[in-house]
């Protein structure tokens, strides 16, 4: 089972999105902080990252330079609620893995979940959980 750190300020969006994703599988570590993503990192191996880009103190991009020094083989999947070309780019020329504009419908997310992790086959994608419209 793949372990995933979820980390935003935004605590409902952080439940609905470890909900998911545990329902589909996967074990989630929350933060709230990029600070509380730093300790998680310290205590736990995970096999994908994935970020909001803005909140306070320090941003999603300090997390990914963090990670890249530290941590260069764990993939990280930015997200934001504020679609910026600059910060896309500066995100994706920096290392992630994908960039994410939300709100995102859950089976788009997970099957970039999936696509990151290197889990993501034909046969997978129909039993994924929580259809959209």
């Amino acid at each position: 089972m793949a372990k995933i750190l979820i980390v935003d300020d935004d605590a409902t969006f952080r439940s609905i999105v470890t909900d998911f994703l545990e329902m589909n599988g996967y074990e989630c570590v929350v933060a709230g902080s990029v600070a509380q993503a730093r300790r998680q990192l310290k205590r736990n191996h995970f096999q994908l990252i994935v970020s909001d880009l803005n909140m306070p103190l320090e941003s999603g991009l300090d997390l990914l330079s963090y990670v890249l020094s530290g941590y260069p083989f764990t993939p990280f999947i930015m997200m934001t609620a504020s679609y910026d070309e600059e910060a896309r780019s500066t995100a994706l020329r920096l290392g992630a893995s994908a960039y994410l504009t939300k709100p995102f419908r859950l089976n788009e997310f997970l099957a970039s979940v999936m696509k990151v992790i290197g889990k993501c086959t034909a046969f997978d994608l129909p039993r994924m959980l929580w259809s959209q419209s």
